[in-house]
């Protein structure tokens, strides 16, 4: 896609998707706590970025519907939140 930059804020209104794919762009700076908001969210793929900072616990609140989250190649920090499993 090509797609470079930080993750757009209004991203996170779109609630009712299914599946979030951006994987392989050049998207940087961390994952808004917001991603907890999308709780129909089935896939999230951001692998192959240059994401930072912690994966945020929020993603755990996704538990419920989503069944394939891929983040590798990225630059996050500390450990995986236990929200998530």
């Amino acid at each position: 896609n090509g797609f470079t930059g930080s993750i757009p804020k209004d991203l996170w209104r779109f609630q009712s998707l299914k599946v979030l794919n951006l994987a392989s762009n050049e998207l940087e700076g961390p994952i808004p706590p917001d991603i907890g908001k999308m709780t129909a969210l089935e896939e999230f793929d951001f692998s192959n970025n240059r994401l930072i900072n912690a994966i945020p616990s929020e993603l755990g609140q996704l538990a419920g519907s989503l069944k394939h989250l891929r983040l590798s190649n990225n630059l996050f920090t500390g450990s995986i939140p236990s929200e998530i499993g």
